[in-house]
């Protein structure tokens, strides 16, 4: 019982040492979790312990990312009347090795007998640019399965998630919670949240109720959380705060923390074109090439195009170009094509089989394609409308003979006239004679 006792404890305080680890945003410094280096017998992620040799504590904390060439650091070591170390000026400057890692190599020298025990070192560091950050590693003094033998002294000694848990996801954390003080905690209460946005309790209630909590007891806590749609890949924290009551009636506070990892994943999504009806060859179609970035991660160059062997348009290219979709946003355009058919490459049923392609590259640089093949009715273009000939006015020839008939008459008239005139002349002047 004892080993199990204390392949447990240890399993805590492993927990602990990587719990130093925070989500690392876009410039900021973070602890390189993956690399062992000198004075390291693994690395954090395999469960980095500090050693302790010759009367001191040797703590190495590599960190990346930041800007600047040098590191200020300015250890703290905690409440002097607990703390094991000889308190001393420990601050120091460090600089990035070849591989741009600052390499924080911290030597504490213990106090003779000191009390056994787990104690938190924070780190508070600052690049020569001005980036800071808080990070805290966590050294064993002893066998701590000796320790706190007069008080409470919760530990989370395990945390089972999901595996590959996505943006957008509801999971369930169980945490593995010791009591390994030498007295019982009474009327205990649970609290848990995190401070970042993207990761928050299921539902509002984000507290339990534990009841007393003797010495010893390992019990597991239950703890549902939901990560938001635009969840950024990396780790994020999940404090856990208790309070309780000690055997003699002192209200106390505890607080833990564990951290959740989201493997966030590029995916997009895009519209369907809506041709079901069928198109009329050789007429404009507007088809959507709007995407969405379903993913927790930015997506760039991103390409939609519209291809086919009986596809064309007038434009200089059947496909529309994104820079880049950031998580949850849209990116909406419109691409105009033609289609017209012929028999080579037509469908058993005539229908015209047109891709609608979606190429894009995620953060890596891989490059990811996505397409859907629809087929498409075509109807004939329809025919020009004949020319309609206007028929020859139609002559009025009834008014012409009128006309005719009417001049006739007028010539008439006047060569009578003249007559009568003529033969009055000659009559006067026979008389005359």
């Amino acid at each position: 019982m004892k080993i199990k006792r204390l392949i447990s404890v240890l399993f805590s305080v492993f927990l602990l040492c990587i719990a130093a680890v925070p989500a690392a945003a876009e410039g900021e410094l973070y602890i390189d979790t993956k690399t062992v280096y000198d004075g390291m017998t693994c690395s954090y992620s395999e469960g980095y312990i500090p050693t302790v040799e010759n009367g001191e504590v040797r703590i190495v904390l590599p960190l990346k990312g930041g800007t600047g060439s040098t590191l200020t650091v300015v250890p703290n070591l905690g409440d002097v009347s607990s703390c094991p170390f000889v308190y001393g000026n420990y601050n120091m400057t460090v600089k990035r090795n070849s591989k741009a890692v600052f390499v924080i190599d911290l030597r504490l020298k213990l106090l003779d007998n000191p009390v056994n025990g787990v104690y938190p070192v924070t780190f508070n560091v600052t690049t020569s640019d001005g980036t800071a950050g808080s990070f805290t590693v966590y050294a064993t003094v002893g066998d701590v399965s000796q320790s706190g033998s007069g008080s409470v002294d919760f530990y989370i000694s395990e945390v089972v998630c999901p595996d590959d848990i996505q943006p957008g996801s509801d999971f369930t954390a169980r945490i593995t919670l010791e009591n390994i003080g030498g007295v019982t905690a009474s009327g205990v209460k649970l609290q848990y949240s995190s401070e970042s946005p993207a990761l928050t309790p299921v539902g509002s209630t984000h507290s339990m109720l534990l009841d007393d909590f003797p010495a010893g007891e390992i019990r597991e806590v239950e703890l549902p959380l939901h990560f938001s749609r635009d969840a950024a890949a990396g780790r994020y924290s999940v404090n856990v705060e208790l309070s309780f009551r000690t055997p003699g009636g002192n209200a106390m506070e505890a607080r833990e923390s564990f951290f959740v990892d989201v493997s966030s994943h590029a995916s997009i999504a895009f519209d369907e074109p809506d041709l079901t009806g069928g198109v009329t060859e050789d007429t404009p179609v507007g088809i959507s090439a709007n995407v969405y970035n379903t993913g927790g991660v930015p997506v760039y160059d991103v390409f939609v195009s519209v291809e086919g062997q009986g596809v064309y348009s007038d434009l200089a290219s059947l496909r529309v170009y994104y820079k880049s979709i950031q998580p949850g946003e849209t990116a909406a355009g419109m691409i105009t094509a033609y289609f017209y058919s012929a028999a080579n490459y037509l469908n058993q049923d005539g229908t015209l089989p047109v891709t609608l392609r979606v190429t894009y590259q995620d953060e890596s640089g891989e490059l990811h394609e996505e397409k859907n093949i629809f087929n498409v009715s075509l109807f004939p273009a329809k025919a020009a409308d004949p020319v309609v000939t206007p028929e020859p006015a139609k002559v009025n020839t009834q008014g012409q003979y009128w006309t005719i008939l009417i001049a006739i008459i007028s010539v008439i008239a006047v060569i009578t006239a003249i007559a009568i005139a003529v033969s009055v002349t000659r009559r006067a002047r026979v008389n005359i004679k």
